[in-house]
């Protein structure tokens, strides 16, 4: 077997805000306006992955997405609970709020 090591290119961010632990929010923008979305809170993490995001980076695309159509990707289990999709759902929108404050050039 054979095995290769590959460094890819992503931008890491903390988002911090009340009544949640800090996130971390991974954009990885691997292909040609496509990518994958790592967001972590405490121990849980969840993951999504787009082949197509129209012309846009993989966080431009996330920003504009509705947070039920985020959550339902990220989760990916028919099985999850609400209260982790309640859950998730605050950190999804927690990441589009610190996102539009920072494009609006507030920090």
């Amino acid at each position: 077997m054979s095995a290769r090591l590959e460094s890819l290119p992503a931008v890491v961010e903390r988002v911090t805000t009340s009544g949640l632990d800090p996130i971390v929010a991974i954009w990885i923008n691997d292909r040609p306006n496509g990518g994958t979305v790592i967001l972590q809170c405490y121990d849980k993490a969840w993951t999504a992955c787009w082949g197509a995001t129209g012309t846009h980076r993989v966080e431009v695309f996330f920003l504009s997405c509705d947070v039920d159509y985020l959550v339902g990707k990220l989760i990916g289990s028919p099985r999850a609970t609400k209260r982790e999709q309640t859950y998730l759902g605050k950190i999804v929108e927690a990441v589009q709020t610190a996102m539009r404050g920072t494009r609006d050039g507030a920090a």
